[in-house]
């Protein structure tokens, strides 16, 4: 599983790991929650299957004020479990609770993905 838990250094607005072009995930867990347990093997599934991209964890129990300056900064409505892709400090995709499955989060890799690829034909044209 390649998980990272956000560290100290995770900053949103103030730059550090929102800012890459990248897609990223984060994903929002709480270890009390039976919804988040089941979460946390899908989202373990995704990150296996896409060894490339940063998959993040901000427990919203333990790392409180990760969880609100994430949903301030992205603008995203705080729920637990949550899964973000996360883009050039903004958020480009999110779900919530028994929606989170691989296959909605392949099927949103894909059109995000879909849409870069738009957009970098558009501007090479």
């Amino acid at each position: 599983m390649s998980i990272q838990r956000a560290s100290r250094s995770f900053v949103i607005a103030g730059k550090s790991f929102s800012q890459t072009p990248s897609l990223q995930l984060v994903y929002k867990h709480s270890p009390d929650c039976g919804f988040s347990r089941h979460a946390l093997t899908v989202v373990s599934a995704f990150a296996d299957a896409h060894p490339d991209m940063p998959v993040i964890l901000v427990d919203v129990i333990n790392q409180r004020a990760h969880s609100q300056r994430l949903a301030a900064d992205l603008r995203v409505r705080h729920a637990s479990p949550q899964v973000i892709f996360v883009r050039d400090g903004r958020a480009d995709w999110s779900e919530s609770h028994g929606r989170i499955s691989l296959e909605t989060l392949e099927r949103a890799l894909a059109d995000l993905t879909q849409i870069v690829v738009r957009d970098d034909k558009a501007r090479s044209a």
